[in-house]
């Protein structure tokens, strides 16, 4: 009986992680809006990283999250053509062809 209560327990606490991660990404990543809207303490939130499948999955979103700014920075350099954003492009991406320039010279 008591292994059937953690088993239970286990697959609640997932689908709650679940529904915070899905909070996560409406409230723009922002953590502390999230844990309002969903509601739990940001404690909660900092206790549940040190769980290896939550991690994962948080560390998941943050890279989507990184590759979806990527792609917006690309798309205003090349299509929107923002000096800006071509420049920052250039010191960051490009940085190796810079490096290895100065060297040559």
């Amino acid at each position: 009986m008591h292994t059937t209560g953690h088993f239970f327990y286990k697959k609640r606490r997932a689908a709650r992680q679940a529904i915070f991660l899905t909070q996560l990404i409406e409230n723009s990543f922002n953590i502390s809006r999230a844990c309002r809207v969903f509601p739990m303490s940001r404690q909660t939130f900092y206790n549940w990283r040190k769980e290896p499948e939550f991690d994962r999955k948080y560390s998941e979103l943050i890279e989507s999250r990184h590759d979806m700014v990527e792609e917006a920075l690309f798309v205003s350099a090349v299509y929107g053509k923002d000096t800006a954003a071509q420049i920052f492009l250039c010191k960051t991406l490009l940085k190796d062809r810079f490096q290895r320039g100065k060297r040559q010279n």
